[in-house]
């Protein structure tokens, strides 16, 4: 593996970054973030100092367990989407490369529930309205900061034929 000779202290993130709807509910993804743990692990075993954000929730496969408790990768856990916002607003001028590979909420409820969502009072099919807003985005807010960065954001995209994928 090639790594520029400048680049010595990596951030990946892994794995999904909810919104929280309420105390116990999260808006997510199926995402594991086992191409981004991979990649981690591989940047690590090529000799930088390789930082990890995940969700709090989300469960380190063994390998890269075993390397964090040798201290050879260092993990970050965060609560949310609000949260992975802040800690690389924090940090953003602390890095040299950027792997944003996390399946980050892109949607956040506008007003989440501070308790558990109070169901018991609604009936079984009632309506309700949720509105959302845009979450912040880490990678724009990294831009700005950290101009000279090597920055590196995944992206999935979907279509209905590869030609459209494509374009």
């Amino acid at each position: 593996m090639y790594i520029n000779k400048l680049v010595k202290n990596v951030v990946v993130s892994c794995g999904p970054i909810p919104a929280k709807l309420d105390s116990v509910k999260y808006l997510t993804n199926v995402f594991k973030g086992g191409l981004a743990f991979e990649t981690a692990k591989r940047l690590a075993a090529a000799g930088l100092n390789v930082t990890i954000v995940k969700w709090e929730r989300t469960e380190l496969p063994s390998a890269i367990e075993s390397w964090a408790c040798n201290d050879i990768i260092r993990i970050v856990s965060v609560s949310d989407v609000y949260d992975y916002f802040k800690w690389f607003s924090n940090n953003a001028t602390n890095y040299d490369a950027f792997v944003m590979a996390a399946a980050v909420a892109n949607l956040a409820p506008t007003h989440p529930y501070d308790s558990k969502f109070p169901s018991h009072l609604y009936k079984e099919g009632a309506k309700f309205n949720i509105e959302f807003t845009i979450a912040p985005r880490a990678i724009d807010n990294i831009k700005k900061k950290n101009k000279r960065c090597c920055l590196i954001g995944y992206k999935l995209f979907d279509a209905d034929t590869d030609e459209e994928l494509i374009s």
